[in-house]
């Protein structure tokens, strides 16, 4: 019984699923954030941009899931989308700096240091006035693509709830003239109100 108006799509795990993620971290690596981009904005009836996947020089990684298990023996390329972040954004302070160096802590979370984002709400602002407002309520996945999709925008919200003590999705939407959301999130975050907002 659920909404029309809501798309689904089987995920078809022959289609070259794995290797759209790391094998030592949960996230999607840049050919999967990548898809996922692609996959949002065909979801949305907009033309993606062109991109291409880099891989950062000289850095290998071990991530949260190595470090979880303390698996040393593994480690694995660090791949990202080649593309500046070119909107006003409200928060300058160390906010995804894209570029990371190497560290000696062997478990050290280069995901984290390179698309830091560890704030409640951030916003865009890619000044194309004719364009819709849109809030993206996302978790760390959305960290790698929230910019390319602001692009398309005029002014796009990310809100991590993880970082919230409390959010009202209704006063959020009214004040910010939000026309389109996007959700980004591990299931259960969006399912089974992980964060205990109980709004409506």
């Amino acid at each position: 019984n659920i909404n029309k108006d809501i798309k689904i799509v089987e995920l078809n795990q022959s289609d070259g699923y794995y290797k759209y993620f790391y094998k030592t971290d949960q996230h999607w690596n840049g050919y999967g954030a990548l898809k996922g981009y692609q996959d949002i904005m065909h979801m949305m009836d907009i033309e993606p941009n062109n991109y291409e996947v880099k891989k950062l020089d000289d850095i290998k990684i071990r991530g949260s899931i190595a470090k979880s298990a303390g698996d040393l023996s593994t480690t694995e390329d660090f791949y990202y989308i080649d593309s500046k972040l070119d909107c006003n954004v409200d928060i300058k302070d160390r906010f995804k700096p894209m570029e990371v160096t190497k560290n000696k802590d062997p478990f050290y979370d280069y995901y984290v240091a390179f698309y830091y984002s560890m704030y409640g709400n951030v916003s865009y602002d890619c000044n194309n006035p004719s364009k819709d407002n849109v809030l993206i309520i996302g978790d760390s996945y959305a960290w790698s693509i929230d910019y390319l999709i602001a692009k398309h925008f005029n002014k796009t919200y990310l809100v991590s709830l993880r970082f919230l003590d409390k959010f009202n999705y209704n006063e959020f939407i009214i004040k910010n003239k939000i026309s389109k959301v996007i959700v980004i999130n591990e299931t259960q975050t969006t399912l089974f109100d992980a964060y205990n907002y109980n709004s409506t």
